[in-house]
């Protein structure tokens, strides 16, 4: 047998940790107070087991999934927006565009460079709209590190924000003109 498998926990059965299927060890469903495992403790739980399983030569097992960051802000935009809103690419687009040409302003981008670009970039072809992500992505993490800024805690930083100002938001976009990019008479509210 193989010695992982037949290595046994001195804790009592309660949750059944598996690999592919297959069951590897029973681990006791309390936390060293002895309080039993709730949904609230769990990952708790779960981490302080977590030895257990990097002595089993297990992968990370233990930790609960965590959604991604995209699938976290998905589940923003739904909430603040709506499911119709969420998923409209046009909307999308006008809010990235928007984010973008606030970025490029505040890192003193002016708007003539901007209208340069614009018409450079439409005298071309039109990209395919997966590698155009991809070169926004690298893009965008090589202008993070130019400036010294971690895109990771930036974009937690700012989802953290945002989900603590649903109502306002919501508001916000009641107020833009509908089916235009444009904010009624550059009200400066953000």
């Amino acid at each position: 047998m193989n010695a992982r498998r037949d290595f046994t926990p001195p804790v009592s059965r309660g949750v059944t940790v598996t690999v592919d299927g297959e069951r590897i060890v029973d681990i006791e469903t309390r936390h060293l107070s002895g309080a039993p495992m709730t949904p609230e403790n769990e990952a708790h739980v779960l981490w302080a087991i977590r030895p257990l399983a990097g002595f089993l030569g297990l992968p990370a097992i233990c930790e609960p999934p965590r959604p991604s960051f995209q699938e976290r802000v998905h589940a923003w935009a739904t909430e603040c927006f709506g499911e119709h809103n969420a998923h409209d690419r046009t909307e999308r687009t006008h809010r990235y565009l928007e984010e973008s040409l606030e970025l490029a302003q505040a890192l003193g981008c002016t708007e003539s460079e901007v209208m340069q670009l614009v018409r450079y970039v439409y005298s071309r072809p039109r990209g395919e709209v997966a590698q155009e992500i991809g070169g926004v992505t690298v893009t965008l993490a090589a202008l993070c590190a130019a400036n010294s800024c971690s895109m990771e805690a930036c974009g937690e930083q700012e989802l953290a924000r945002v989900l603590t100002r649903i109502e306002e938001i919501r508001a916000k976009q009641a107020r833009k003109p509908k089916c235009t990019p444009i904010e009624p008479a550059f009200s400066g509210a953000r």
